[in-house]
């Protein structure tokens, strides 16, 4: 019999937290679930914790990878072996309240909603907590905020025939909330919160998306998961396209002038990857101003200077997000309730 809900966990050298997140699965007070954990060829001890686990609980199904395939390509690999009506993703360093999956089944099965989502906080390794019931300066105060902040699909809860339908995916090894998260905004999808429960998220000193790295195939895969948006734009109705470019445009900006992506160490190179990329493409965005501008700031130079405003804090950014619906209800889910509703306007 299909289970309620499957939750799938991208394992990648994770054997510090990794306990952690199983057990706050393990103990869900919604007990038809399966757990699909795929490992990502991890180097420590995280296959032997999985294969501990899943001598005490027959619910946890364990995939090992053979090549190393990065963060979004091992979800839809965890996606292609689930079977549950609904989905979500747990992150190997998370865990989640024991009520959080009843809570997102029952609300989705209510409002026939395609995704729902609880609260989230923030637990850092000083064990400090930042969550939406915090004063504004203390929400803002621990966080060096990037794009990645804005648009990220922690903690969601997918409509799995949907999203399998619709043929959606992760699959990039950067930015791959952000890949999925242009594709629902086109589509129209509506969000659906819960209260009272809570997605632990625990941001890691060194993440997939952190690019302080003498890695050059990171060049390569940013610009793979620029192109692959670009590409997809075409699939999409004129007034979806329209939306879809928008966004993207915006989600780009916020890449190139991202303070963490100017310290990469082959910033230039990717500079120079992406002028030839847009440049390749430039008939889809015809009619749009601010691939204009980023153009022209490429060409200036302007790219390496540090005075973006949209990277600065998290208000200035939220009140250039405000056009995005799709993201109106994310941003407030992470705000104290008095300030909802004011978000987007100065607080000073």
């Amino acid at each position: 019999m299909r289970p309620k809900v499957s939750v799938i966990i991208a394992v990648y050298n994770s054997s510090a937290t990794l306990a952690k997140c199983l057990d706050s699965v393990r103990s869900q007070s919604l007990r038809d679930i399966e757990i699909i954990c795929v490992n990502d060829c991890s180097k420590d001890a995280s296959l032997n914790i999985l294969e501990e686990f899943s001598k005490t609980d027959s619910r946890i199904v364990i995939i090992n990878n053979k090549i190393n395939l990065g963060c979004g390509a091992t979800k839809d690999v965890g996606i292609l072996y689930s079977s549950g009506e609904y989905f979500i993703f747990l992150d190997d360093d998370d865990y989640l309240d024991n009520d959080y999956l009843e809570k997102c089944y029952l609300k989705a099965k209510k409002t026939k909603a395609k995704i729902v989502r609880g609260y989230m906080d923030y637990c850092f390794k000083d064990n400090s907590v930042v969550n939406p019931t915090a004063n504004l300066q203390s929400l803002l105060s621990p966080f060096s905020l990037n794009c990645s902040s804005f648009i990220n699909l922690i903690g969601f809860f997918y409509d799995a025939d949907y999203f399998k339908d619709n043929k959606l995916s992760l699959k990039y090894r950067v930015y791959d909330d952000m890949y999925l998260m242009l594709k629902l905004y086109a589509m129209d999808i509506k969000l659906v919160f819960i209260h009272n429960s809570f997605y632990h998220y625990c941001p890691r000193e060194h993440s997939l998306s952190d690019f302080i790295s003498s890695d050059v195939n990171n060049v390569q895969n940013m610009i793979d998961f620029i192109d692959g948006c670009i590409k997809d734009s075409t699939k999409f109705s004129a007034k979806r396209y329209k939306k879809y470019m928008k966004l993207f445009l915006y989600v780009l900006k916020l890449i190139v002038y991202s303070d963490k992506v100017k310290k990469y160490v082959h910033y230039q190179e990717f500079i120079d990857k992406l002028d030839v990329l847009l440049v390749d493409n430039s008939d889809l965005f015809f009619g749009f101003k601010e691939y204009d501008r980023l153009i022209n700031d490429i060409r200036t130079k302007k790219v390496f200077m540090d005075n973006e405003p949209e990277n600065k804090t998290l208000l200035t950014r939220a009140r250039n997000f405000v056009k995005f619906k799709i993201l109106r209800p994310i941003h407030n889910n992470l705000l104290p309730r008095q300030y909802r509703g004011i978000y987007y306007k100065s607080l000073d």
